[in-house]
This record gives structure tokens, C-alpha cells and sequence, in this order.
């Protein structure tokens, strides 16, 4: 099991901290220590309205525990969520989710009215549902709670939406409800290969269907399809999403002709997707024996993402866990790949700890997102880590909120063993 590290993950970090890998903690609790408890209602929303204002990302997380005006603390949550910038959707999915069931009622306000389409699909009541949708939608995505599934009607109709902003809002909202989107797999295979038609290309959709077809696990032939041909006529990044996504389809009948597709691309497609087109690869791990000697000649890259991503995809073929964990532990300690190194090191579970000593010098590091992924990492290994208090107490008054988070929590963890 060991040999199959979470190849979504391993995506995410070689090509750098995109909305993805910013969401990979996304399910952490909040802690008692809260800097803006006592802030005025008012204040806490300048904060959040504001996003070079310092106590930006810390306002929003106190909107997860304030009682002052749930209908408008969702209401601000929901579409800092859908329209923010990584590190403040971050805040905001976390704050939704600690709200939990106590916001259930209110979503049901933003699917109230409901969506209305033409015979061409175009919604002849966008101004009145849209930022309603764009709420309950977010709203959907981060409580991830069967409870909201009754909203499902009106989700699947975003689908038939000739709009890009409706559309988006379902997808992030089928996000929520994976089950549903499985039944919503057709149309969504449909869409990827459809959108490229539209005027302007909305590649960005494209991103999306990829990413909750890996997260909602979906494999239809008709999904496989579409990657496969999107790995081919896709721009740049849909090529690199498709890609990592086609190495999901390690079961299928077709599985050791998509990492031979994958590894046919590599020669003749953009650094960036390379890296994306190797991580797919890796997920096929001793499936993909074929197209070794292909991966092989990256081993010698310029380009030192390249480099890891095939030395990671190499160690997975051939199954040497010995070779895994060397290739962890210069990652760890390589600038710039840094945030790769803790996150294999993390799924390698309770065997973690081996990298204790290769860890603790991260809580240094100038990026608050390795800072913060470093806390969680040494958090994770409990009571086996108390060497590492005396760096997580800096961390615990970290000038970045999400790092604050992420320090304090670890700590509990480490002193009570839980």
C-alpha cells in the first residue's frame, strides 16, 4: 500500500501551491485560542472585506464560530469561498464547514428560486438567482453533508447552463455530493468535450470536471474518453489536469494503453504538463513497466520538478520502497520541492517519523504554506514528535493565520497523544 502514494497530491505540489493543494487540509478543526474572539461583528467584517488588511484570513476563520448573524456570516463565508484567492478560500471552506448543521437551514434560501432556461440553455433569470447560486453552491461544496442533497434538482440544472459562472456552480457543488455527480457523469464527459466549442474556450470548466473526477472517483468509459482525447486538443493546462487524471484509471481495461498514451505525450508537450503527464504515470505504478525506459531519460532533466516527478514515478513501478524514501528525503531537503517531500512523507502514515529530524528545520522555511503543511505533518506523528515543541511554539504566534492554526493544533496533539 505503501507504494501507492496519492498521486492527486503528488500533482498539486510538482506543479505548486494551486487552489488544490491549498485545500489539501482543508478539513481542520479550529482551535480555542482565538486572536479576534472580542472584535466587534463589524470590524470582523472590514476585516474580511479587505484582503491586504492583516487580520484578513484570521477574520474570516472567526466567522466559523461567531453567533452574531449566521444568514449573514454564510452569506459573506459562501462567496469569499467561490471568488477569493486560495488562502482565503481556504479560511472560508474551513469556517463553513465548522458551522456544520447549524448552517444547513439557511442553504436552502440560496436554491429558493429557481433557475430558468431557454430552449438553447441560456438562463433568462440570471441576475436574480446568480450570486444566490454562487453562495449555496460554495455552501454545498464545503459542508459536504447528504443533507443538503435535496438542492440536487436544482444542481443538475447548472449543468444544461450555457453560462460559464452557472456552470462552475455546479460543479463546485457536485463536489459535495459525490454520489451525485457519479449519476451526473455522463454530461459532465459530455461537457469536456463540448466546452472547446463555446465562445471564448472555457478551459476553466474544463479544470473543474477534471478535479471532481478525481475527487468524486468517477470512471465511466465515457470519462476516460474524454481525457484521453483532452490530453491530446486540450490547451496546456487541461492537458496537464487530464492528464494526472487519466493515471486514475489504473483499473480499467484500457489501463496500460492510457499510460502508454501518458508517456507518448511526454516527449512533445509543455514542461509544465510534463510533470502532470509523469505523475499520471506514477499511478499506474508496476502497470506502467512498459513505458519505464520513457520515464527513465527524464531522470536527467534540466528542470528539477521533471527530475522528482519522474524519479517518483520510477520508484512506483518498480516497487523499491527503499529508493521511495531517499527520493522523500532529498525532496525534503531541495528548495522548492520542499512542500512534495512533506506531503509523501505524510502518506507514508505512522512511518512518518523516520523523517522527524528531516521535518523539524522546515518550520523555518520562508513559505508559510511549507510552514503551516510542516505542522500538520509533525502534528500527524503525535507524542513520537515532542522534540519538535520548542519550533512549533514560534509557529504558534506565526504572522500567517493558517499557520497560527496549524501550529497550535499540532501542539495539542503532540502533548495529549491524540
Amino acid at each position: 500500500m505503501l507504494n501507492y502514494i496519492v498521486g492527486a497530491i503528488v500533482a498539486t505540489i510538482v506543479l505548486g501551491a494551486s487552489w488544490v493543494g491549498l485545500e489539501y487540509n482543508a478539513g481542520r478543526s479550529f482551535f480555542d485560542e482565538r486572536p479576534l474572539e472580542k472584535t466587534t461583528f463589524k470590524d470582523l467584517l472590514a476585516f474580511v472585506a479587505n484582503p491586504r488588511d492583516k487580520n484578513h484570513v484570521e477574520g474570516i476563520l472567526e466567522l466559523g464560530h461567531r453567533k452574531d448573524d449566521l444568514k449573514k456570516q454564510l452569506a459573506v463565508l459562501g462567496s469569499v469561498a467561490a471568488r477569493a484567492t486560495p488562502a482565503s478560500s481556504q479560511a472560508a471552506n474551513i469556517a463553513i464547514s465548522e458551522l456544520g448543521d447549524k448552517a444547513i437551514p439557511l442553504v436552502d434560501e440560496y436554491f429558493a428560486v429557481p433557475l430558468e432556461l431557454d430552449d438553447d440553455g441560456n438562463p433568462t433569470n440570471r441576475d436574480k438567482i446568480f450570486s444566490n447560486r454562487v453562495i449555496g453552491c460554495s455552501l454545498v461544496r464545503a459542508l459536504d453533508n447528504q443533507a443538503c442533497d435535496k438542492h440536487y434538482p436544482e444542481i443538475r440544472k447548472l449543468l444544461d447552463a450555457n453560462d460559464r459562472g452557472l456552470l462552475r456552480c455546479g460543479i463546485f457543488a457536485l463536489a459535495g455530493l459525490p454520489e451525485r455527480a457519479k449519476e451526473c457523469e455522463q454530461k459532465l464527459a459530455e461537457l469536456m468535450l463540448e466546452l472547446p466549442t463555446r465562445k471564448p474556450y472555457d478551459f476553466n470548466n474544463q479544470i473543474a470536471i477534471c478535479k471532481l473526477a478525481m475527487s468524486a472517483k468517477l470512471r465511466s468509459k465515457e470519462m476516460e474518453h474524454s481525457m484521453q482525447k483532452m490530453l491530446v486538443d486540450g490547451n496546456p493546462s487541461v492537458r496537464s489536469w487530464s492528464g494526472v487524471c487519466l493515471g486514475e484509471f489504473v483499473d480499467s481495461p484500457s489501463g496500460s494503453d492510457n499510460a502508454q498514451i501518458l508517456a507518448d505525450a511526454i516527449d512533445r508537450d509543455h514542461l509544465l504538463v510534463v510533470n502532470q503527464l509523469l505523475v499520471g504515470i506514477a499511478k499506474f505504478g508496476p502497470k506502467a513497466a512498459h513505458v519505464r525506459e520513457i520515464v527513465a531519460k527524464k531522470l536527467d532533466h534540466h528542470d528539477q520538478f521533471v527530475r522528482s516527478a519522474a524519479a517518483l514515478a520510477i520508484t512506483r513501478i518498480d516497487s523499491d520502497l527503499g529508493t521511495l524514501r531517499k527520493e522523500i528525503r532529498k525532496l525534503i531537503k531541495q528548495s522548492q520541492s520542499e512542500q512534495l517531500g512533506i506531503n509523501m512523507a505524510m502518506e507514508l502514515g505512522d512511518e512518518s517519523i523516520e523523517f522527524l529530524d528531516d521535518l523539524i528545520p522546515l518550520t523555518s522555511n520562508e513559505d508559510p504554506i511549507v510552514r503551516e503543511s510542516v505542522a500538520i505533518a509533525l502534528g500527524q506523528m503525535g507524542p513520537a514528535a515532542k522534540s519538535a515543541l520548542s519550533r512549533l511554539e514560534p509557529l504558534s504566534r506565526d504572522e500567517d493565520a493558517l499557520v497560527r492554526h496549524a501550529a497550535t493544533k499540532a501542539i495539542a496533539k503532540i502533548k495529549s497523544g491524540k
